[in-house]
């Protein structure tokens, strides 16, 4: 028999995900895969042991490719209302969230992209055939960890376009019921952290043993509010870094280099009336296998060992958990250990 899943999610800060016609945002099914796909990779590397091979073929199995063949699983959207459509330039936010969108919502040569406003629901029904369990075990988690700290669309990895689990049903059993606390949902994302893997940095965004989330709950802030007291703490703090430091946060497109996207994710969540900013921190190789040093603009630079690099975002994300250097508006902060 196939097996069917349906997910339902929230979309609960503005997204910008749209097809040919960029002015105009939509939910699009190929968004959707890709995105799962990413999760699924990220999920994959600690659970197969950073064995590239093994991860690229099952990928391939499952999701399809020109070498595997079709895909083992077809997924068909469903959308439960239609949300407002505008222009990014035309949203109203924060300082901080405008920092975080910089490019769609002003500032950018993107600003003419157009935004779904939240919330919006939709479902999301993949059906299956002759899947594994442990095929079906691996799609259930990407689909959970896509709710819980990921999101949809340009700029999803600094918090907009967050989608927020709401269900999620294999073969009509119930195997995601929303946390009503948000120690609740810590436990929920640690049960989804690896408890096995290589030692090393995994040569791609990967969840690991070195990941680092941090759960900022607010009960005086809605969603868009939230996002945006996370955007002025993260300005001041890539602010008070030097160049050299930066990089440590992500790297844009040059001429020489391959954007380096930032390791550092930002979700927006929810749980029962609070809203929830999750911070994770996956942190991976930052060049490629071989190379020992790139060009930003004038300054050369070097691989450096993993604590040195990213000590920035850890001394950020250790700055949020204590109350007596974060700003107002957060209260009791939650890190997800190991």
């Amino acid at each position: 028999m196939p097996t069917e899943i349906e997910a339902t999610y929230r979309v609960v800060t503005p997204m910008f995900c749209a097809g040919a016609d960029p002015g105009r945002a939509e939910l699009r099914l190929p968004s959707f895969k890709g995105v799962l796909r990413f999760w699924w990779r990220a999920l994959a590397w600690s659970r197969l042991d950073g064995n590239l091979d093994e991860i690229q073929r099952q990928e391939d199995m499952l999701f399809g490719s020109t070498r595997a063949g079709q895909s083992s699983v077809s997924m068909r959207l469903t959308q439960s209302d239609r949300s407002e459509n505008i222009l990014g330039k035309n949203l109203r936010v924060g300082q901080g969230a405008r920092y975080l969108g910089y490019g769609v919502v002003d500032g950018g040569s993107d600003d003419e992209r157009g935004c779904l406003l939240p919330p919006s629901d939709f479902t999301v029904h993949l059906r299956g055939r002759d899947l594994e369990d442990e095929q079906v075990t691996s799609l259930q988690s990407a689909l959970i960890v896509l709710g819980t700290i990921g999101g949809m669309g340009a700029r999803s990895r600094k918090g907009f376009g967050s989608l927020v689990i709401k269900s999620l049903r294999v073969d009509s059993q119930e195997r995601w019921s929303t946390p009503k606390t948000v120690n609740d949902f810590g436990g929920r994302i640690k049960s989804l952290r690896p408890c096995r893997g290589p030692k090393d940095l995994p040569d791609y965004t990967a969840l690991t043993c070195r990941s680092r989330h941090v759960l900022l709950p607010s009960d005086q802030a809605e969603h868009l509010r939230l996002l945006d007291l996370i955007g002025l703490e993260l300005k001041a703090a890539i602010r008070s870094c030097d160049s050299r430091a930066r990089i440590a946060f992500g790297l844009p497109r040059g001429r020489r280099i391959d954007r380096r996207a930032s390791p550092l994710f930002i979700h927006i969540h929810e749980c029962g009336d609070t809203p929830v900013a999750v911070l994770s921190f996956l942190p991976a190789r930052f060049l490629p296998e071989g190379k020992s040093e790139i060009s930003v603009g004038a300054t050369r630079v070097r691989q450096t060992p993993e604590p040195e690099l990213y000590r920035p975002i850890h001394e950020f994300l250790d700055r949020l958990r204590d109350p007596e250097t974060r700003k107002e508006g957060f209260t009791d902060v939650v890190e997800v250990a190991s």
